[in-house]
């Protein structure tokens, strides 16, 4: 609930703020920063654009937003409009059916989903998304970005996430384990 508060406006959710945390996140992928002078979402007028995510692809449809909106953003970020604004269910905004289908986009699957649980779903299952979760466990135990000489490691736990009774637990244990973890490289004066 904390996670769909914090992405979303005071009374509309954000697809779009879910929708680049999971990328980002979750997925570790590039995303450039909005240009500046976006203008603001087009208003909920009740007649043609009644819910968020018509909203949404009406903002973003034209370049220079369509490029990651349309291929990253939204298609994610729609997975959680079942929930509002402060985290709460609902299955219709402003009468109209919610729709919460999706694709995994920023995958190499790109895993199609009907809804958050199955979203939820889709990233544990995605191997960009476990490499990630390495990832930022590795830079959080290291207190650096990682390099190409520290990929074979990462890989190495990442494929491990695949099973489910490899926890966090084990991911940190097997980071000390490491020759990131052990050696230190001497810096040049």
């Amino acid at each position: 609930v904390g996670f769909l508060a914090t992405h979303a406006f005071s009374s509309l959710s954000s697809p779009i703020h879910r929708g680049v945390f999971i990328q980002r996140r979750l997925l570790c992928n590039q995303i450039p920063d909005p240009p500046p002078n976006v203008p603001s979402l087009p208003p909920l007028d009740g007649t043609t654009i009644k819910t968020t995510r018509q909203q949404v692809d009406q903002h973003t449809a034209n370049e220079p937003c369509a490029s990651c909106h349309h291929t990253l953003i939204n298609p994610v970020g729609f997975g959680l409009e079942n929930y509002d604004a402060v985290g709460r269910f609902r299955t219709s905004e402003n009468g109209e059916p919610i729709d919460a289908t999706g694709k995994l986009a920023g995958t190499a699957e790109g895993e199609a989903f009907a809804n958050g649980v199955e979203l939820s779903r889709a990233i544990a299952s995605a191997p960009e998304a476990q490499l990630c979760y390495a990832k930022n466990w590795f830079r959080y135990t290291l207190g650096r970005q990682e390099t190409a000489a520290d990929a074979c490691d990462l890989s190495r736990i990442a494929s491990k996430l695949a099973n489910d009774q490899y926890t966090a637990l084990d991911v940190m244990t097997d980071l000390t384990r490491t020759r990131a973890f052990s050696v230190r490289a001497v810096e040049a004066p």
